[in-house]
C-alpha cells in the first residue's frame, strides 16, 4: 500500500487483535462455543492483517509476496470459524445455513489453492477464476451477516416496544449489520484497487483512502459493541441527560 495506508493496517490488526483476545478469555471463562470462534476469526485475522503489512513497515520488498500469501491463508482460515459462529448464531439448526457455511469454506479453499497453483500467491489477479471464487468465499459470509443481523434487529425492536428487551441489545445487531455490511462495501472496494495496481503495479491514494476509510468505520463499530462508551449506552437507553449532553 502507498503513502501511510499500512497505518489503517496496523490499527486494524490491533484492534481485531484485541477484540478477538477479549472474546477467547471469555469463552474460556463461560465455555461459550460462539465467543470462541468468533475470538478465534479476530485474533486470526489480527494476525492476517500485521503479516501483509511487516515487510512494508520493514521496508523488506523481497518479504512482501511470502508474507502476502501467509497473511491470506491465515484470513481464510480464520473465515472459517466464523462461518460456523454465524450458523450457529443465526440459524441453529438450519440446513440450508450448514450448506451456505459449508460451500463458503469450499469456495475460499478452492480460490486459494488454485490461484497459488497459477503462481497469484498475493490473491489479487482479477483475470483468474480462482480470485473470483475466494472473493465470494469471503464477501458472502458479510452479506450473511448484515443480513442475518438486521433482521434480529427489527425482531428485537419489536420485543423492545413490550419491554422484552433492552434496547441496547437490539443496538447491538444493527451495529452487528453496519459492520457486516462495510466489509462487503470493503470486498467490492478491492476491484477497482486491485485492477489499478494491474495497470500501475501500485495501489493508487484514492484506493488507499477509501478502503482505510471502510476499515475506520468498520472499526468504530467494534468499538461501539466491545467497548461501549457510557455516553452512547445512556443515549441508546433513552438518558434523556445523555442525549441533552450529545447536543
Amino acid at each position: 500500500m502507498e503513502s501511510n495506508a499500512w497505518l489503517f493496517q496496523i490499527l486494524s490488526a490491533l484492534v481485531y487483535a484485541t477484540v478477538g483476545v477479549r472474546l477467547l478469555r471469555m469463552a474460556l471463562r463461560g465455555r461459550e462455543l460462539p465467543e470462541g470462534l468468533l475470538g478465534s476469526y479476530f485474533v486470526l485475522t489480527g494476525i492476517s492483517y500485521a503479516a501483509y503489512q511487516l515487510p512494508v513497515i520493514l521496508v523488506v520488498d523481497t518479504w512482501y509476496t511470502p508474507l502476502a500469501f501467509a497473511g491470506r491463508v491465515i484470513y481464510d482460515a480464520g473465515m472459517l470459524p466464523f462461518l460456523l459462529f454465524l450458523r450457529l448464531v443465526f440459524h441453529r439448526g438450519d440446513r440450508w445455513a450448514g450448506w451456505l457455511a459449508a460451500a463458503s469454506g469450499l469456495l475460499l479453499a478452492a480460490g486459494l489453492l488454485g490461484g497459488a497453483a497459477g503462481g497469484d500467491y498475493e490473491g489479487v489477479s482479477l483475470d483468474s477464476t480462482w480470485f473470483w471464487l475466494e472473493w465470494t468465499g469471503y464477501t458472502l459470509p458479510f452479506a450473511w451477516l448484515a443480513w442475518a443481523a438486521f433482521s434480529e434487529h427489527r425482531q428485537a425492536l419489536r420485543r423492545v416496544r413490550i419491554g422484552l428487551t433492552r434496547p441496547l441489545l437490539a443496538n447491538r445487531y444493527l451495529l452487528w449489520a453496519i459492520f457486516g455490511a462495510v466489509q462487503v462495501a470493503a470486498s467490492v472496494a478491492l476491484i477497482p484497487m486491485y485492477a489499478d495496481y494491474a495497470r500501475h503495479g501500485v495501489y493508487s491514494a484514492w484506493s488507499d483512502a477509501l478502503l482505510g476509510g471502510l476499515e475506520n468505520l468498520s472499526l468504530g463499530m467494534l468499538w461501539l459493541v466491545f467497548f461501549t462508551p457510557a455516553l452512547y449506552r445512556r443515549w441508546i437507553e433513552g438518558d434523556p441527560s445523555a442525549r441533552a449532553e450529545a447536543h
